[in-house]
């Protein structure tokens, strides 16, 4: 296993564009403000560069390099944090909001869902086909952060929200 550098290092903003396929923003970049703000509001971190991966390789790339670079990673899935954990000062923020995936299974009731998929989307693609998982919060809730407690409070796991069966179930 490789230890951290003891001093975080710099990352080359048009080197990692190049190396993944899903969108690098930077502070000077329109639409930075937005993508750094937590929804609940009162949290002004200001990462150095927010990366909305397309997929698992985006994933894996962005992990790795926080690690190689010692810079700190917040994971954002629906940014519902109140206390800001999907942001970082001066770190990577690995946004996973465009990874909305959905495959479903009717005949078994189970679902497939990238995490960056909200509640209600989710609820909403389910519903089409008579079926329905209870997360227990608001549809605007990236389903990655509600099924890790990430975004909520520990309550969820008792009253069921981290669910992975999709309803009715059978008679």
């Amino acid at each position: 296993m490789q230890s951290s550098p003891s001093e975080p290092t710099t990352i080359s903003i048009p080197k990692l564009r190049t190396a993944l396929r899903g969108r690098v923003i930077a502070p000077d970049d329109a639409g930075y403000d937005e993508a750094r703000t937590v929804f609940l509001g009162g949290i002004d971190r200001r990462p150095a560069v927010i990366v909305r991966v397309a997929d698992a390789t985006d994933v894996s790339h962005v992990v790795s390099l926080a690690r190689e670079t010692g810079l700190e990673l917040a994971v954002r899935s629906g940014g519902h944090s109140a206390s800001g954990h999907c942001v970082s000062e001066g770190g990577i923020v690995l946004d996973l909001s465009d990874m909305r995936r959905l495959d479903i299974d009717v005949e078994r009731r189970s679902a497939w869902a990238e995490t960056g998929l909200t509640s209600g989307e989710y609820t909403t693609l389910a519903g089409a086909h008579g079926l329905a998982t209870g997360f227990g919060d608001t549809g605007s809730v990236g389903i990655g952060g509600i099924t890790s407690a990430a975004g909520s409070d520990t309550s969820c796991a008792s009253t069921g929200s981290r669910s992975t069966t999709c309803w009715p179930p059978t008679s």
